[in-house]
């Protein structure tokens, strides 16, 4: 999630709203939020103005008339607001862009809780402050049914709030039929397969992202913090094998378990042929990843060979396998077919080293958050 900083004026609460840049008509549009560069304070029929420049109009009219405005935004900042963006603007003038209407990366929060706790977790768990559901379910009327093609639902964990996923799985499939639509999730809860009907039965065509971090239950209930979740993981993977689901697998690599990345892609290939995708993820140093970086890191490089055995290993098993969040230069040119441009567009990087470097184009770059780089990025002539 974007944020841009402005200064306040008659905002008494917290704003959501679609971004509009081109008003057309004189009609009230209280759902949405004029971008403007020029003088537009005073166009009370929006929810509120952003614009560059301070207003001299609004002080010429009554506080009731005149609309809740946003001033002193960079040009810089304003030029990254798209029409059909939604955003959520509060009394201090902090903008947040809750959905980017030109992105392909966007995700509904749907909680904070979470039943485990991940060693390299970059977003910890934690108690949900306010009720998300409501906003949500208000981003998701916002949007523009033509502009929108895909949709991940995360947290947390967001089957820990079943009715409200529910809720906001019934809504994405009669307002967005056409968009291709993304559960991340442990897995855990759908161990109980009359949960795993009810969220079939409310989005029929969903892929569930789901980690699996080994192929030991102990190695995997140890990283995730949580025993038995390994047992619970595979059961939820087999109901939706039986419901015929889309599956995902992830494992993110760590100090924990490259060793068995060989034996990890075999157990895959025994006892869940039926996944369509296995992601082989670097982690991003941030949060819980960042506190235990001792315990949890390791250099790309050191894995390297661990890894390729494992995608070869998939690979000739025509099993669909991908490297997700790695550079090029950390990897071998042969795997390089097999690195996918995964990091969500708002914190995909490059670092300086990275202007010189000729496959900078194809590169799936680095996350922003990251807290430690790999000491062995280059550029590749």
């Amino acid at each position: 999630m974007k944020t841009f900083n402005g200064i306040p004026w008659n905002i008494r609460h917290r704003i959501l709203g679609r971004v509009t840049r081109g008003p057309n008509n004189l009609s009230f549009k209280r759902n949405e939020i004029l971008i403007t560069d020029k003088d537009g304070i005073g166009r009370s029929r929006f929810a509120c103005v952003a614009c560059l420049s301070s207003s001299q109009e609004r002080s010429r009219l009554p506080r009731w008339l005149a609309a809740p405005s946003v001033t002193n935004i960079s040009p810089e900042d304003l030029a990254q607001l798209h029409d059909g963006d939604v955003l959520q603007i509060d009394e201090t003038g902090l903008i947040s862009r809750l959905w980017n209407a030109d992105s392909n990366d966007n995700v509904i929060f749907v909680t904070n809780t979470c039943n485990c706790h991940c060693v390299m977790c970059p977003q910890p768990p934690g108690p949900d402050h306010e009720d998300l559901l409501p906003m949500n379910k208000r981003i998701l009327s916002l949007l523009k049914v033509y502009k929108v093609s895909r949709i991940a639902f995360t947290g947390g964990e967001p089957t820990i709030k079943l009715d409200g996923l529910l809720q906001l799985l019934r809504l994405c499939n009669k307002r967005f039929p056409q968009a291709t639509v993304f559960l991340l999730t442990n897995g855990r809860r759908l161990q109980d397969i009359a949960i795993a009907h009810r969220i079939v039965a409310a989005h029929p065509s969903i892929t569930y992202c789901i980690p699996l971090f080994s192929d030991i239950d102990t190695m995997h209930d140890d990283i995730v913090g949580a025993r038995g979740a390994f047992a619970e993981t595979v059961q939820s993977l087999h109901n939706l094998a039986l419901l015929r689901q889309r599956v995902e697998l992830r494992i993110v690599v760590q100090r924990r378990n490259f060793q068995r990345l060989p034996q990890f892609a075999e157990f895959v290939y025994r006892n869940l042929p039926f996944v369509l995708h296995i992601a082989f993820m670097g982690m991003e140093t941030v949060g819980l990843a960042n506190e235990n970086i001792d315990s949890v890191w390791i250099e790309p490089i050191q894995y390297m060979d661990m890894l390729k055995r494992a995608i070869v290993h998939l690979h000739q098993r025509d099993m669909d396998a991908s490297i997700y969040n790695l550079p090029l230069c950390l990897i071998p040119k042969s795997l390089w077919r097999f690195a996918e441009d995964s990091i969500s567009d708002w914190k995909k990087t490059f670092l300086p080293v990275c202007e010189t470097c000729s496959k900078k184009p194809q590169c799936p770059g680095f996350f922003s958050t990251s807290q430690v780089q790999s000491i062995g990025i280059s550029p590749i002539p």
